[in-house]
């Protein structure tokens, strides 16, 4: 339930979104900026880290003034590229469960509910916010997408192109070990969430994406058809993101948070 809420929370929003976090690292890593800290937040951040709180805040704090107000702050220090220093790897906080407040609630801020260039950017950093597409602007987009996939591949159960041919596919290419390669369009995904109809193994049926429809028919006809459904977006207004196949279809609600 709680899930679901989160999922919802940005309904009201000037634009409205669904968001759910895939642990994609994005916002821990897409540029500069601030993270800002409470008072209280010290403690258990340095606990969690196995420090003092001397230490933490000489090594991972700093002052700094809100650029909204001048006010000054405490903020989390920075990677000279802006990742976040309590970042390992690509996704994964050494703090997590004590995070500060300012990244529990990441996309939810008042100036992303707010819309505009805030709002922008926020979409473009994270692949778990999906736009609540209106359903009059959506019927064009997804009527043309429809006979962009009719025309590369017949429509009786689930199948790809490979070799210049139909073959019958009985598993789902969001399962196995390369299934964080495949990427699609917000198109895609929010047609999936509409036309999606499991068939066989797979997850979606007719509404597949490209990167399922297309594996093994080549770069060519891979970058033709995804010129296509750009195209599409520009022409008809959709709008527009790219992004991993599967934390995409995670923030439609598709998938499983854990789907695998």
């Amino acid at each position: 339930m709680h899930a679901a809420r989160e999922r919802e929370a940005g309904l009201g929003a000037a634009v409205p979104f669904r968001f759910a976090c895939t642990r994609c690292g994005h916002c821990c890593s897409g540029g500069t900026g601030h993270v800002w800290l409470e008072e209280s937040e010290l403690g258990p951040l340095a606990t969690a880290l196995g420090m003092e709180l001397e230490a933490f805040t000489a090594l991972h704090v700093r002052g700094c003034a809100d650029p909204s107000d001048g006010a000054s702050r405490l903020a989390l220090v920075e990677r000279a590229d802006g990742r976040c220093a309590l970042l390992e790897g690509s996704s994964t906080c050494r703090a997590y469960h004590a995070r500060p407040v300012h990244c529990r609630t990441f996309p939810h801020w008042p100036r992303v509910h707010a819309g505009g260039a805030a709002f922008e950017a926020a979409r473009a950093t994270c692949p778990g916010i999906a736009v609540d597409v209106d359903a009059a602007l959506a019927a064009p987009a997804f009527e043309r997408l429809a006979q962009l996939y009719a025309g590369l591949e017949p429509s009786s159960g689930p199948s790809e192109l490979a070799d210049g041919g139909p073959v019958a596919r009985l598993d789902c290419c969001l399962e196995g070990d390369r299934a964080d390669e495949l990427w699609m369009s917000a198109l895609e995904a929010d047609y999936a969430v509409r036309h999606g109809r499991p068939g066989g193994g797979c997850r979606l049926g007719p509404a597949r994406p490209l990167c399922c429809r297309l594996a093994g028919a080549g770069p060519e006809a891979g970058q033709r058809a995804r010129e296509a459904v750009r195209r599409i977006e520009h022409e008809t207004g959709h709008p527009v993101a790219y992004g991993p196949a599967r934390a995409l279809l995670v923030a439609r609600g598709v998938l499983a948070e854990d789907a695998s």
